[in-house]
């Protein structure tokens, strides 16, 4: 697995994030009879500092991240028994956070 993270500061407390993630193949399974194909997904995240909009605010921030962006459908993995699960699909998660 590998990442690649890029951010962007957009003024007033904005910062945009975009994520690509390779899951490599993971090998063979079954005596080497079936292969786990490789996936490129893509994460994105939006996140504003609330200071920006009141200073009484500092250190709270609202952030939203999503997960598989494009919502593709992979096999995350096998068990040796030839068992495959799929991946996780598209998630969204909103937080609401304060650093001290």
């Amino acid at each position: 697995m590998a990442s690649l993270w890029g951010q962007y500061k957009a003024g007033l407390g904005i910062n945009l994030g975009l994520a690509c993630v390779i899951l490599a193949n993971s090998g063979r399974i079954m005596k080497n009879t079936l292969r786990i194909p490789s996936v490129t997904l893509l994460d994105a995240s939006v996140r504003m500092d609330l200071d920006s909009v009141k200073p009484s605010l500092k250190g709270a921030y609202v952030q939203l991240n999503a997960n598989n962006l494009t919502d593709r459908e992979y096999v995350a993995g096998c068990y040796g028994t030839g068992y495959c699960y799929w991946g996780a699909g598209r998630s969204v998660i909103a937080t609401v956070g304060y650093n001290f």
